[in-house]
C-alpha cells in the first residue's frame, strides 16, 4: 500500500505499532518521524528498527537524516489502533518511494514451527521467488516488487534461497538458521547490475515476534 492521506482512527489511547526500513539504494542513515515520535536511525544502508508505538489516525510523516537538514520523503499515513505496520523507504534519494506494509501477523503460532514474510524491495529485481534449499518446490512464486508475502509457516532450521526475475543469480538469505517459534521479516533490496557495495542485492531480516 503506498503512502497517502487517511481518515483519523481512535486516537492515542489505543496505539499502532510501527517499524521501519531503510532500503533506499543510495541514501545515507534514515530515520522516519511520525509526529513527534522519531524512531531510531536505520543502519547504512539496509535495515530495519523493532517496532515502536504510535498513536493511530492520520499522521504526518518524514523520512530524513539525523540533521533532519536532508529530508527524503514527506507525506501522510493512516494507522489503525492495535495494529503492527512496516514502513519501507525504497528505489533512490532522487526519486524515492515510501511504502507501507500492514503486518498481518499469525493469529496462532505453532511453537515448533518458524514463520518467514518476504518483501521484494529491489529496485530493478522484478519478480521473486524462494525455496528452500535442497528442494526444487517453491515457497514462493513471482512475488513483485514492493508486495509482502503473508506470514508463512516452515520447519525451524531451514536455509532459504532465492532468484529474481531480472538476474541469472541464485541468492541464500543471509540468516542461515530460521529459530522455532519466531516470526521473521525477510526483505530483499538493492540492484541487480550492482557487483560491489551497498547497492548489490542482499537481504536483511528483523523479527516480528519471538
Amino acid at each position: 500500500v503506498m503512502i497517502s492521506c487517511g481518515k483519523d482512527d481512535d486516537g492515542p489511547s489505543n496505539p499502532a505499532k510501527v517499524a521501519f526500513i531503510n532500503a533506499c539504494s543510495d541514501c545515507p542513515n534514515l530515520g522516519l518521524t511520525i509526529d513527534t515520535l522519531t524512531t531510531q536511525f536505520a543502519n547504512f544502508s539496509y535495515n530495519s528498527n523493532t517496532y515502536l508505538s504510535v498513536k493511530s489516525g492520520s499522521q504526518k510523516m518524514q523520512i530524513a537524516d539525523q540533521t533532519k537538514a536532508n529530508i527524503v520523503f514527506n507525506g501522510n499515513s493512516n494507522f489503525s489502533s492495535d495494529k503492527s505496520y512496516t514502513v519501507a523507504i525504497t528505489k533512490t534519494k532522487a526519486a524515492p518511494s515510501a511504502i507501507q506494509f500492514e503486518d498481518l501477523l499469525p493469529a496462532v503460532i505453532d511453537t515448533n514451527k518458524t514463520y518467514v514474510r518476504l518483501i521484494n524491495l529491489t529496485s530493478d529485481g522484478g519478480n521473486l521467488s524462494c525455496n528452500i534449499e535442497g528442494e526444487t518446490s517453491t515457497i514462493v512464486s513471482s512475488l513483485a516488487q514492493n508486495v509482502a508475502t503473508d506470514f508463512i509457516p516452515l520447519n525451524p532450521g531451514v536455509k532459504l534461497q532465492y532468484k529474481l526475475a531480472n538476474s541469472t543469480k541464485t541468492y541464500s538469505v543471509n540468516i542461515r538458521n530460521l529459530a522455532k517459534n519466531i516470526v521473521h521479516t525477510i526483505y530483499i533490496t538493492g540492484l541487480v547490475n550492482e557487483t560491489t557495495g551497498s547497492k548489490v542485492i542482499t537481504n536483511g531480516v528483523f523479527i516480528n515476534k519471538s
